[in-house]
């Protein structure tokens, strides 16, 4: 079994696993690809963490240490984290039975669990891409909570589309193009997580009027 990543800090999570004591693996497209993630759970107080790890032998060696640095420089693994923690996150709290009537994102690192929420809501009522995710819209709050790059991810669009094209066609049904639509900065002509974040959610705050895109 794969080491406790976080055990030598003070902290010990556990593995998750289901009824039958297995652990639970997800997966995520990323380019042409399966990215396949473990989960930990961490109780702190009375709040459960599920944490993502993707060092999990079934995958690529360079896929296994996607997840071993938090908030890297590098554009594709930053789009990477994006990915796991969002669709990934997503997929793993649906395993679990876990139904939030609400899903609040502070800042946009967790923005694409709202294409996975489109995912399933296609299937469930088998309706397109753009009337699902009208639907979702309405249990997603999302909260501005800082105005400096690190909390604002911007990315070249043909990266965005490389990593997210095999998910948007088979997942999604629907063209890379459409994802970009609504990321789309028109100031840099770039993919920003941030206005991502506000297309996709249908209540919109900051954490204070500095915070606040006055213009939105």
């Amino acid at each position: 079994e794969v080491e406790n990543p976080i055990k030598n800090n003070g902290l010990n999570p556990v593995p998750v696993k289901s009824l039958n004591g297995n652990r639970i693996l997800v997966s995520v497209p990323i380019e042409d690809r399966l990215v396949y993630l473990q989960a930990w759970k961490l109780e702190i107080g009375s709040v459960s963490v599920y944490l993502l790890d993707a060092n999990v032998e079934k995958n690529l060696p360079n896929d296994r240490i996607i997840t071993k640095n938090l908030y890297p420089a590098d554009q594709i693994n930053r789009l990477q984290h994006a990915m796991i923690l969002g669709i990934g996150g997503q997929k793993l709290i649906a395993s679990l039975g876990i139904n939030p009537c609400i899903y609040h994102m502070n800042e946009g690192h967790s923005a694409l669990l709202s294409l996975e929420l489109i995912r399933s809501e296609m299937k469930k009522n088998r309706v397109t891409f753009s009337k699902a995710k009208d639907i979702i819209r309405k249990i997603i709050v999302f909260t501005n909570h800082t105005l400096v790059i690190a909390g604002n991810d911007l990315f070249e669009e043909g990266l965005v589309k490389l990593v997210l094209e095999k998910y948007a066609k088979e997942e999604l049904q629907t063209p890379g193009e459409n994802i970009l639509t609504l990321g789309k900065d028109l100031a840099t002509g770039l993919f920003s997580m941030t206005m991502f974040s506000f297309s996709v959610s249908e209540k919109v705050n900051a954490v204070s009027k500095l915070h606040a895109f006055n213009d939105h």
